[in-house]
């Protein structure tokens, strides 16, 4: 989505905080990289998260009843949590219909065809848009019941504000009775969270970096990977990760689709992502104040992480 991305890094790059909106890490490169990172020992997250869908998907599926399901899933990934909900409902013989949502392309194709050699008879429609303007194109069918998945710490990418706002937003696109199962990450302690998201691997960096690289494929852009470093820091005050771009020199970066020259100062920070870590009252108070009830909040062994089942009950 070129057009978007432009939108997006020139309104980024100009703020006196600059910034790129962490959507953009999802080209078909950067998807790759993050699904490397999820099997990381020290990205936790994932391995908890499987846990929790593993040990709890009958519960789940018994909380969906017996109607049709329409399972969607905003930003798959590989598939491989959707694979285990969907083990789990078609062998309590319910009849699913599989819709992932994502704005990589190449991720979306390869996912579908990986469930497809799964499950033969599993229909699958795959949308490939952003969460919202896909969610717009879910066709929600008589008589079933539409369950989104928003796995992972997805949610915890947005502002609190934005959190809201884009939850309420998904809730006003869904019928009474329908389900959102969000993943969450816990608070926990500091030296956990910073292995986690500067690994020694340097995935994450990788993945920071490529930022850099889609710009200039994208957008012909001029940034040099070596001017930059990949920085994690935790901001106590907001309880959440924060990731960016360190400038290492002062320079100029000619983007040209953008006609416009970009000058950082060395030391410069962009601020490309945040990963925002939640207490079960914080889930409670979020899913109160963007319409939800909370039917059922499922948690690994460690405490590490939350699944929490919301219903709209409207």
């Amino acid at each position: 989505m070129p057009n978007l991305l432009a939108q997006n890094i020139k309104k980024g790059l100009c703020k006196p905080q600059k910034m790129i909106p962490s959507s953009s890490f999802y080209d078909d490169i950067g998807s790759a990289l993050f699904n490397q990172i999820t099997t990381l020992p020290e990205y936790y997250l994932t391995a908890c998260e499987m846990e929790i869908l593993e040990s709890h998907a009958q519960d789940i599926s018994r909380q969906m009843g017996e109607a049709p399901i329409q399972l969607v899933e905003l930003g798959p990934g590989d598939g491989s949590k959707g694979n285990i909900l969907i083990s789990q409902l078609l062998k309590d013989r319910k009849k699913v219909t599989y819709i992932p949502i994502d704005i990589s392309e190449a991720s979306l194709l390869s996912t579908a065809e990986n469930l497809r050699s799964c499950f033969s008879d599993l229909m699958i429609q795959p949308i490939h848009a952003d969460y919202i303007n896909g969610l717009n194109q879910v066709k929600e069918g008589g008589g079933g019941r539409t369950v989104v998945l928003f796995l992972g710490s997805s949610i915890g990418n947005f502002s609190a504000e934005d959190g809201r706002h884009f939850l309420s937003e998904l809730r006003s696109r869904l019928k009474p009775n329908a389900f959102l199962l969000c993943g969450f990450d816990l608070k926990k302690d500091k030296e956990i969270l910073m292995n986690a998201y500067s690994d020694k691997a340097g995935l994450t960096r990788d993945f920071n970096m490529n930022l850099l690289t889609r710009i200039n494929r994208e957008l012909g852009g001029t940034f040099y990977h070596e001017k930059f470093n990949h920085v994690a820091v935790y901001n106590e005050t907001q309880n959440q990760m924060e990731s960016y771009l360190e400038c290492t020199e002062d320079h100029h970066v000619d983007i040209a689709a953008l006609d416009h020259v970009v000058s950082f100062k060395k030391g410069e920070l962009i601020f490309t992502e945040r990963s925002r870590k939640y207490s079960l009252s914080d889930i409670e108070t979020l899913s109160i104040e963007t319409g939800f009830h909370i039917q059922e909040n499922y948690s690994d062994k460690k405490g590490y992480f939350v699944d929490s089942l919301f219903v709209n009950q409207e």
